[in-house]
């Protein structure tokens, strides 16, 4: 059934609904988009594995937004392709906005030779591509398919420019957004440190990146395990969920942490999380387009030590907002990070509470400047309403 109103349709793609930081900006933009201007709706196109958690549908739908999580199995699943058709013609969408290859390819592909429907994509990482079929189809997407594209960084959109070969005129950037409303100083970790087992007193070193291996958690473990043998009563503390979950339970046992690492699952209060965690460590190697776990830890307040690569320097002002030891110097990605300067990093942030304080403010302020999700918003309906006046 056809949905009649007289709105923009902006119906946005993603391969699932996972936790991850190219989901939570979408979930973000449909809990702040003008729903007077504004007909949002979702579809994920590769939602197949029942073992992967999707909690971002659920939080979606209950603000009143349609979501459709489709399983495409080939390139000519005929049965999918026909279901997400029929979804563009019920809610009358004027516009398609991919995230993440291959859904936003895909995505943008079928909206635009079989409706022929304006498109926006997201690049939200800098990732090598895996095959031939993966870099013809980023090259389609980027120079033909897509009537805008979104960088979420200055790195990002430098990256499109001169490695994508990118029209300029395309190429918009607009930072990822944080809810200062959730994410703050003053939200209480206490329950969390209660339900762990963690006195008020320790120190707790933590991540909230996924479990891949371009996150860099084998440095985080090799620096929990030098920390640790200086300062035992130090805790450190891995939220998320990804590949790396069984390698990372791996490194753990031979480097001897249990006890001293904690590992959780994907959690939905993450900035609880963070009211917990006193030194923010991420030590991410290649593929970072912003660092949505990151900038959550800024606006929270939290002191940080991360890794000179990408677009980091972007968010984090070396010896202001936090504390960018290593590669020396700035690389846009790297296999390998010196680990005694992240450990000399952390130890400065324990031993110097005024520091850890002053960094902590300095990274909130930055982050309520640059991330502010309304500004965002209004951003991505600008874009949107560009478009529908073509």
């Amino acid at each position: 059934m056809v949905k009649k109103h007289k709105k923009i349709g902006v119906l946005q793609v993603l391969d699932s609904l996972g936790v991850g930081g190219a989901e939570q900006v979408v979930l973000t933009l449909m809990e702040g988009i003008d729903r007077k201007r504004f007909h949002p709706v979702v579809c994920t196109l590769f939602s197949r594995d029942t073992n992967y958690p999707e909690p971002l549908a659920e939080e979606i739908r209950a603000l009143g937004i349609r979501v459709e999580q489709l399983a495409m199995t080939r390139w000519r699943d005929q049965n999918t392709i026909k279901q997400f058709l029929r979804l563009l013609d019920e809610e009358q969408i004027s516009i398609v906005h991919g995230h993440m290859l291959p859904a936003d390819f895909w995505g943008c592909l079928l909206a635009k030779i079989f409706r022929r429907k304006k498109t926006v994509y997201t690049k939200h990482c800098i990732l090598p591509l895996p095959n031939s079929a993966y870099r013809i189809q980023h090259s389609f997407l980027n120079k033909i398919l897509a009537d805008r594209i979104v960088a979420i960084s200055e790195a990002v959109k430098t990256h499109l420019l001169t490695r994508c070969s990118s029209p300029p005129q395309k190429v918009i950037k607009i930072y990822n957004p944080i809810d200062v409303n959730k994410f703050h100083p003053h939200v209480d970790g206490f329950e969390v440190r209660k339900e762990l087992g963690i006195s008020e007193k320790t120190i707790i070193v933590g991540n909230t990146s996924r479990f891949e291996d371009r996150k860099g958690y084998n440095y985080f473990l090799y620096v929990a395990q030098k920390i640790t043998e200086k300062y035992p009563d130090v805790q450190f503390l891995a939220v998320g969920y990804g590949p790396e979950i069984t390698n990372i339970h791996k490194h753990i046992h031979k480097l001897k942490l249990e006890g001293k690492v904690i590992l959780s699952g994907p959690r939905r209060d993450i900035p609880q999380i963070l009211g917990s965690i006193d030194i923010f460590l991420f030590p991410t190697l290649w593929g970072e387009g912003f660092g949505i776990a990151l900038a959550e830890a800024m606006a929270s307040g939290k002191a940080i030590v991360a890794s000179n690569v990408g677009p980091i320097p972007e968010l984090i002002e070396d010896g202001i907002s936090g504390l960018l030891p290593t590669p020396r110097p700035w690389l846009v990605e790297t296999n390998s990070l010196d680990t005694d300067a992240l450990v000399d990093a952390v130890d400065i942030l324990i031993r110097d509470v005024a520091l850890r304080n002053q960094m902590g403010k300095a990274a909130c302020e930055r982050a309520k400047t640059l991330f502010n999700a309304s500004i965002f918003v209004r951003q991505m309906e600008n874009v949107y309403a560009e478009l529908a006046k073509k």
